[in-house]
């Protein structure tokens, strides 16, 4: 066993507890995340660690077995012992929502706020909701979020568009051609 302290889940970034901490097997650097942060994380679409974006899928999370520890001066540690089994998860629980704002941005550098979108929707419904706010057919928007064109059917989840006032791009396409 080693002596080992307690990081924050690299997900909500509250601190992990013996009774909840785990890692994957792929990761090399020992990252620490609470059991369902990462189990959503994971089950969410995003299949790689949040820190080192090594591939990962859901049985690559292995729960961390702690025991309290100490020495002979009374000081103690939290042990960290990896299991030799895996996590097994049966039925993945749905990623929490909560309603967040989101900050379109076109090239013009004309700014929206998008107001009390839930993480849990589409893209699709993104692109809606900015069609009434600025009446732009849905047809023409291409959105983009960290280098990445952002499809219909994905959710903003799986983006990892989950905080408040994160900007959004709009790209506007323009529809044309011989007819």
């Amino acid at each position: 066993m080693a002596n080992f302290k307690f990081e924050r889940c690299s997900i909500c970034n509250s601190r992990v507890r013996r009774e909840n901490v785990c890692t994957l097997r792929t990761c090399n650097s020992n990252h620490q995340y609470h059991v369902k942060c990462i189990r959503n994380w994971i089950s969410g679409g995003v299949q790689h660690c949040p820190r080192c974006h090594e591939h990962a899928t859901l049985d690559d999370i292995i729960q961390l077995h702690v025991e309290q520890g100490g020495d002979d001066a009374g000081d103690s540690d939290n042990e960290l012992t990896q299991s030799t089994s895996n996590m097994t998860i049966q039925d993945p629980a749905p990623m929490e929502s909560s309603k967040i704002n989101v900050i379109i941005k076109d090239l013009t550098n004309v700014s929206i706020t998008i107001k009390d979108i839930e993480t849990n929707s589409t893209v699709a419904e993104l692109k809606r909701r900015i069609e009434q706010a600025n009446r732009t057919p849905v047809a023409e928007q291409r959105l983009t979020y960290a280098g990445k064109q952002l499809e219909d059917d994905k959710t903003l989840q799986y983006y990892n568009i989950v905080k408040s006032n994160i900007v959004v791009d709009l790209v506007l396409r323009m529809i044309g051609g011989k007819e």
